[in-house]
């Protein structure tokens, strides 16, 4: 992994002794799973200029699920690899949301003002 620029990470990794990109654009929120197949990973679609969270297959590279969202801080796993937990910043307060990979629709699991929120959140993905 590398800083480009100092706006995000550009992700590589090592096969058969060639270092090859695992992301094509700068990430800096980012996450592998349990299992270590997976990579979660904030991403900007220069289209439509909207944050997104693609799961790509680290093996072969493939974008596998991608979510949109709006503004987003801290980005985990759950301990069984079916979830990804990440806080929705908001105006007001903030939303510690759980989205299942299946498709299902988000769940908003609390709704915290300030950085209270953002202490928790290790204290979910351990448990789950």
């Amino acid at each position: 992994m590398r800083n480009n620029q100092g706006t995000g990470w550009i992700l590589y990794k090592q096969t058969d002794g060639k270092i090859v990109p695992l992301t094509n654009t700068d990430t800096s929120l980012r996450s592998v799973s349990p299992d270590e197949k997976f990579l979660a990973a904030e991403k900007r679609d220069e289209k439509s200029k909207k944050y997104n969270i693609s799961i790509q297959n680290l093996e072969n590279g493939e974008i596998i699920k991608t979510f949109e969202f709006a503004t987003v801080r801290h980005l985990a796993w759950t301990r069984d690899g079916k979830a990804l937990v990440y806080i929705a910043t908001r105006k007001v307060a903030d939303e510690r949301i759980l989205q299942l990979l299946d498709g299902s629709p988000a769940k908003i699991l609390t709704i915290r003002a300030g950085s209270a929120l953002r202490a928790s959140i290790g204290r979910l993905t351990a448990r789950n």
